[in-house]
C-alpha cells in the first residue's frame, strides 16, 4: 500500500514540476537569483563529480531552518573535521547565507525535487553517511532513499504543530511509513514528540532536545555591528518588526503614524522576511506619505528616515540589538511566528500577534519570564506598543529577562551532537522494499 502510495506521490510530484518552475520564474520578477542554477534542482550540478563523498547531508529549506543549522554545523566542523558536509536549501537567500558563513567548508546545493529518479541520482553521486533534515520537511522519496542508501537518517529541532498534524491525518498511510523511516527524531518539546509519534514516528527514535533556537550564541561580529547601529542612530527610538510578511507592513504602518506625534523620535525598521519583497514594502511607505529608505540604499544611514526596510540577508540579529522593541513577524497573518528567540538572545523585548502557532512553546516560555507581550487580536497591537515605549526600563528589564531565559533553556545542542557522533559510528541498515 505505501509502496503504491508513494508511487502515487511521485506520479503527481513529476505533474506540479512545470509550475513550480514557472513559480521560480515568476518570484525571479524580483530576484534573478530564482531562475539560476536550474540543473540542481533536478540532481545536477556542474561539480557535484567532483564533490567529497562518504560525509554528512544537512537540509535546511531557507534561511531560518538554516539558522537553527548553525549550531550544530559549527560542531560538526569541530568535531568531525575530516568528515565532508554537504548543505542542501531551497531559497537564494539561504544559498547565499551559507556561502557567507562556510565558504568552501562545505559542499551547497539546491536539493532536487522530491521524486524517485532525482533524488536517487543526487544519492547515489554523494554516497552520504547521514542525512539530517531540519525541523518539519518530511519528504517521502527522500527518506525512502536515505534508507535505501545505507544513511543513517536524523530529524533535528523536529517541531509538528496542531495545524499540520491535521493535515497529516489526511496523508496518514504515506506519512507514517516516512516517520518510521527516520533513526533519531530529536524534537523541540513533549507536545512535538507525541504528535510525531502518533504519526509514525518509532518512540524509542524521539528523545525531547528542546529548541536547539535557545543554544543561539551571537559572535563577537553581531555585537559589534549592533554597537555600531546604535551610534549611526543617534538615540532614535527603535521599533524593529522582524520576518514581516505581506498584510502586516501596512498595519505597522499606520500604527507608526498614530504613535509618532507622541513620539517624535520613534523609528520604524520593517525586515522583510522575504527581502525580495523590500521594493514593494518601500513604495507602500511611500504612499502612506513616509520618508522611508532601503537599508542598502542608505549608507550611512539617513538619520532623517522615519521608515528603514532592511533588506539584506544576515544583519537581523544586530537590528534585534539595536532596537528599544520587536514585533514578530509571521504573528498578525496566519503564518504561524518565525523565531522568536533571536530577539531574546539579543535583550530585546518582542510583541507576539495572535498567530503564534509555529513558536507557541518559545512564546509562552517568554511571556511567562516577563520577557514578552502576547496579543489576542491585532486590535491590542498600539496599545501595548505605547506601553512599552513609554516604559524604557520595563524594556530594559523584559530584555534581560530574555537574555536569562535564552541562557536558561539552552544544551539541546550538546545532546544533538552527541547523539549524531554516536551514528556516525554506529552501521545502519537499509530496507528491505
Amino acid at each position: 500500500m505505501e509502496r503504491l502510495l508513494r508511487w502515487c506521490y511521485s506520479a503527481v510530484f513529476w505533474l506540479i514540476i512545470p509550475f513550480l518552475l514557472c513559480h521560480l520564474l515568476w518570484k525571479s520578477r524580483t530576484n534573478p537569483a530564482y531562475r539560476k542554477r536550474w540543473r540542481e534542482r533536478f540532481g545536477f550540478s556542474h561539480d557535484m563529480s567532483d564533490w567529497a563523498t562518504n560525509g554528512i547531508l544537512l537540509h535546511a529549506v531557507s534561511v531560518g531552518e538554516l539558522n537553527a543549522a548553525r549550531p550544530v554545523l559549527d560542531g560538526l566542523l569541530v568535531r568531525h573535521p575530516d568528515t565532508p558536509i554537504t548543505i542542501t536549501t531551497t531559497t537564494p537567500a539561504a544559498s547565499q547565507q551559507v556561502q557567507e558563513w562556510f565558504g568552501n567548508k562545505v559542499q551547497h546545493a539546491y536539493l532536487p525535487f522530491d521524486v524517485p529518479q532525482l533524488i536517487g541520482r543526487f544519492l547515489t553521486v554523494l554516497k552520504p553517511r547521514m542525512i539530517l533534515i531540519m525541523e518539519t520537511e518530511i519528504w517521502p522519496n527522500l527518506f525512502f532513499y536515505a534508507r535505501r542508501h545505507n544513511a543513517s537518517l536524523a530529524m533535528l529541532n523536529a517541531r509538528l504543530s496542531r495545524r499540520t498534524a491535521a493535515r497529516f491525518n489526511w496523508l496518514t498511510a504515506l506519512v507514517r511509513p516516512t516517520l518510521e523511516r527516520v533513526h533519531w527524531l530529536g524534537t523541540q518539546s513533549q507536545a512535538d514528540a507525541t504528535r510525531l509519534m502518533l504519526h509514525g514516528a518509532q518512540s524509542t527514535a524521539v528523545e525531547i532536545t528542546g529548541n536547539l533556537k535557545f543554544d543561539l550564541q551571537p559572535n563577537q561580529q553581531v555585537w559589534d555591528r549592533c554597537e555600531q547601529l546604535r551610534r549611526q542612530l543617534e538615540q532614535r527610538l527603535v521599533c524593529l518588526a522582524g520576518s514581516t510578511h505581506e498584510g502586516e507592513e501596512i498595519v505597522l504602518v499606520r500604527l507608526f503614524k498614530q504613535l509618532k506625534p507622541e513620539f517624535p523620535k520613534l523609528l520604524l525598521v520593517l525586515a522583510p522576511r522575504h527581502p525580495d519583497r523590500a521594493e514593494k514594502v518601500h513604495a507602500l511607505c511611500m504612499q502612506q506619505g513616509l520618508y522611508a529608505v532601503r537599508y542598502t540604499h542608505s549608507q550611512p544611514i539617513d538619520i532623517q528616515a522615519e521608515v528603514i526596510i532592511l533588506d539584506i540577508i544576515g544583519q537581523l540579529l544586530s537590528w534585534y540589538g539595536a532596537a528599544d522593541i520587536a514585533f514578530l513577524g509571521g504573528t498578525l497573518v496566519p503564518v504561524g511566528g518565525h523565531n522568536a528567540v533571536e530577539p531574546a538572545a539579543m535583550g530585546c523585548p518582542v510583541i507576539v500577534g495572535p498567530y503564534r502557532e509555529n513558536i507557541l512553546e518559545t512564546a509562552d516560555r517568554l511571556n511567562n519570564a516577563g520577557a514578552a507581550v502576547l496579543l489576542e487580536g491585532e486590535s491590542e497591537l498600539g496599545a501595548d506598543m505605547r506601553r512599552l515605549l513609554a516604559d524604557p526600563l520595563r524594556c530594559r528589564q523584559m530584555g534581560q529577562k530574555a537574555q536569562e531565559l535564552v541562557a536558561n533553556e539552552s544544551g539541546g545542542l550538546e545532546k544533538t551532537l552527541n547523539r549524531l557522533t554516536t551514528m556516525l559510528d554506529s552501521p545502519t541498515q537499509s530496507d528491505a522494499d
